[in-house]
């Protein structure tokens, strides 16, 4: 599939604000900060990257082939990152379990986590060991509904956007689906829908995306501002339609990746290892900073930029020395696993 650097921008966007969420989130727990004093701004970088991910899907989807070849691909980007960050919480909460919160050393979560199965967590909250491993279940999700619509159709997303549609709906109409039910047909996934409908604007009407162009400053502010006013709108309308619309504009802007955009670059490339590993390091810095005997102020002048500063440098030493490499590799064994036999001649 060929780079798109506005595709990586936006990752950085949507990887930047999740974190800067979180940094907000820790900067209030330090300065005692009650609950509801302060607004969570930063949110709507998830939807951004589930609009992303409906466009990329589409996109990788005409190079991938077959629905096994798909799933293949799909599942060696996100699998080992995902198992290996799950499994050292797993490790953390056995011989530490203090440090972490709502995390417990029990198999059975731990199963339904690498299987990407929601579940309710002790909290209350339908989230698998890493705190952000529900996004991960939404896709998950989306890649075997794209699978099974590949299996029908060699270009399956209006077939697929149908489908989310048609479960969304079904979710509706159910009295208590329960939490993997309920879970699967949250609007939420319609936020996948409106990627798919960005992939058809730029192959068939790229036109209509470079008119787009002026509307993503307002779309982001949009997407952030909305945080202050109660709209009683669905996340997917809320916040997932100015996350769309964001993508939209930024769509085809040019970016040189040797000019200022190069940081960004580095950024979104690094964006999933940046969204996995970010929670750890806040975490580990939130614990170590108490032990240092600093005033409040102190903390949160030293914890917040080294709680910046190591998640962007160990994000790209994650995505630099283990999820690009493994990607590759796992990617070369899918195609040598699936080149047809040689055969000789009789």
């Amino acid at each position: 599939m060929d780079r798109l650097e506005s595709v990586q921008i936006l990752r950085a966007l949507a990887a930047l604000m999740v974190l800067g969420l979180h940094l907000q989130g820790t900067h209030a727990g330090l300065a005692g900060l009650p609950d509801g004093t302060w607004v969570p701004v930063g949110s709507g970088g998830v939807d951004i990257f589930f609009a992303i991910s409906g466009f990329i899907i589409c996109h990788a989807a005409r190079g991938d082939g077959s629905a096994g070849r798909f799933l293949a691909h799909r599942a060696a980007r996100i699998v080992p990152l995902y198992w290996s960050v799950t499994l050292a919480i797993y490790a953390l909460a056995l011989v530490a379990p203090t440090l972490l919160h709502s995390t417990t050393a029990d198999p059975i979560p731990l199963v339904k986590s690498l299987l990407f199965i929601p579940y309710v967590k002790d909290s209350g909250l339908v989230q698998p060991i890493h705190m952000l491993g529900w996004t991960l279940n939404y896709e998950v999700f989306f890649y075997l509904v794209f699978g099974l619509g590949l299996l029908v159709s060699r270009s399956p997303a209006a077939l697929v956007c149908a489908a989310l549609f048609g479960l969304v709906g079904l979710g509706w109409m159910l009295p208590d689906p329960g939490v993997v039910v309920g879970f699967f047909t949250n609007s939420l996934v319609l936020e996948f829908v409106w990627g798919c409908g960005i992939y058809g604007l730029y192959r068939h009407a790229p036109g209509v995306l470079r008119a787009l162009r002026p509307v993503w400053p307002l779309a982001l502010a949009l997407l952030i501002g909305q945080h202050f006013v109660d709209t009683g709108l669905p996340r997917a309308v809320s916040q997932g339609i100015p996350a769309a619309l964001v993508v939209a504009g930024l769509l085809t802007v040019r970016f040189d990746p040797r000019g200022w955009a190069r940081p960004l670059l580095a950024i979104g490339d690094a964006s999933y290892s940046l969204y996995l590993l970010h929670p750890l390091v806040i975490r580990g810095i939130d614990v170590v900073l108490p032990r240092l005997g600093l005033e409040t102020d102190a903390r949160i002048a030293l914890g917040l930029p080294l709680m910046l500063g190591l998640s962007l440098g160990l994000s790209v030493l994650s995505f630099r020395l283990f999820e690009r490499p493994t990607n590759r590799w796992l990617r070369r064994r899918v195609a040598r696993h699936r080149r047809p036999a040689r055969t000789t001649a009789p």
